[in-house]
C-alpha cells in the first residue's frame, strides 16, 4: 500500500488544528462574573420577615424602607374583610414601632383574628440604603402577608381600628464566600387592634 506524503502532511496538520480546537474549547477559563447587589424582603409564615442581601460587597442594609396597603382583617369564621386605612409608609429597621387608623365602617360586628396586608413594590415604595450610601429597589413578597392578633372585637357602634405593628427582635448572620458576601436577618411582626 503506496501512502502519499501529501496526504500524510494534511491529514497530519487537520489533525493537530483539530487538537488545538478541542484543548480550546475545554480547557478551563475563569470568568469574571459580576453580582448586583439585591435585597428582598420574603415572609416567614407565623413570625414575621427574612432579609436577604446579597452582593460582592461588603455594605451592610442600614434603613429598609417599606410601604404597605391593602389591609384587611379577619373574621373568627374565616372571612376576609377589607379596612380602610390608605397605604402606611415606615423605616423597618428605626421605626420598631408604629401606629396607625383604621375605618371600622365596613367590618361586621363581631370577633377578628388577624390582619393581612400588602408590601407595594417599586422603588419609589420599598428600597433599601446600604452602608456604602448606595440605595436599591427592595424584592417584596408576592402575596399578602398574613399576622395572627390577639382576638379584637367590633361593635356596632366601633368607628375606627388603632392598629399597632410592632417589629421585635431577629437574628442578623453573615456569610462570607469568595466573591460573594451574603447576609440573612429576621424580623418579628406582631400587630396589635384596639378600637379606636
Amino acid at each position: 500500500m503506496a501512502y502519499s506524503s501529501r496526504k500524510i502532511v494534511l491529514f497530519g496538520a487537520a489533525g493537530v488544528v483539530i487538537a488545538a480546537l478541542l484543548i480550546l474549547v475545554f480547557a478551563p477559563v475563569r470568568e469574571e462574573v459580576g453580582v448586583n447587589t439585591m435585597v428582598a424582603l420574603q415572609e416567614i409564615p407565623g413570625y414575621g420577615f427574612q432579609v436577604v442581601k446579597m452582593g460582592e460587597g461588603q455594605a451592610d442594609v442600614v434603613h429598609l424602607n417599606v410601604t404597605l396597603d391593602g389591609f384587611e382583617a379577619r373574621r373568627q369564621d374565616g372571612g376576609w374583610t377589607e379596612l380602610t386605612v390608605g397605604s402606611v409608609s415606615f423605616n423597618m429597621l428605626r421605626d420598631r414601632e408604629i401606629s396607625f387608623n383604621a375605618q371600622a365602617g365596613s367590618l361586621d360586628a363581631g370577633s377578628y383574628t388577624a390582619v393581612r396586608f400588602r408590601v407595594v413594590r417599586g422603588f419609589e415604595d420599598s428600597n433599601a440604603t446600604l452602608s456604602n450610601d448606595d440605595v436599591i429597589g427592595v424584592d417584596v413578597p408576592s402575596q399578602k402577608v398574613e399576622i395572627e392578633t390577639s382576638p379584637f372585637e367590633v361593635s356596632v357602634d366601633t368607628e375606627s381600628l388603632l392598629i399597632d405593628l410592632r417589629i421585635g427582635s431577629g437574628l442578623l448572620s453573615n456569610y462570607m464566600l469568595p466573591d460573594l458576601h451574603l447576609s440573612l436577618g429576621t424580623l418579628k411582626v406582631e400587630i396589635g387592634v384596639s378600637p379606636g
